[in-house]
């Protein structure tokens, strides 16, 4: 469970490369790279005692450009959906950034090591932003997020 909410909490994360483009110039897809850090987690739980349909998984942390350096915050909310032979999540969040913030929605699968969720719109210089984040954990508390972004 701790690698998936670590894993959701990345997915909050940009890149310093994307705050350097405004989003009128955007006339093509971009594919934007960064980490995200993880700081604060928790799991509220609902109805069955332990991980079960229902309980919450909240998560926040810093985003980091490649090169450590800090440009934004994040935080998550995923909701247990089903609890079969694998644990899927419906996960909620944003990116918030200097320029705006961006959202993002999607199921998430336990044991994963790549997830992709779907970037729902955003603020600022980022409100008509869609497209998709692919999450790939690289080590506890650390994920790597490639996002593809349309205006």
């Amino acid at each position: 469970m701790v690698s998936l909410v670590r894993t959701v909490v990345a997915a909050g994360t940009f890149s310093a490369v994307a705050l350097a483009v405004p989003h009128a110039a955007w006339e093509r897809p971009r594919t934007l790279r960064f980490n995200a850090l993880t700081t604060h987690q928790v799991r509220i739980d609902r109805g069955r005692r332990g991980l079960s349909v229902g309980d919450e998984l909240l998560s926040d942390g810093r985003l980091l450009g490649l090169d450590g350096r800090l440009i934004g915050s994040f935080g998550t909310s995923c909701a247990v959906v089903d609890f079969g032979r694998t644990v899927a999540t419906q996960c909620q969040g944003y990116d918030k950034l200097p320029a705006g913030q961006v959202t993002f929605a999607g199921e998430l699968i336990f044991g994963q090591r790549v997830q992709v969720l779907a970037i729902t719109g955003g603020t600022g210089d980022y409100e008509n932003a869609r497209g998709q984040l692919s999450l790939t954990s690289l080590k506890p508390r650390l994920t790597r997020v490639s996002m593809l972004i349309f205006d």
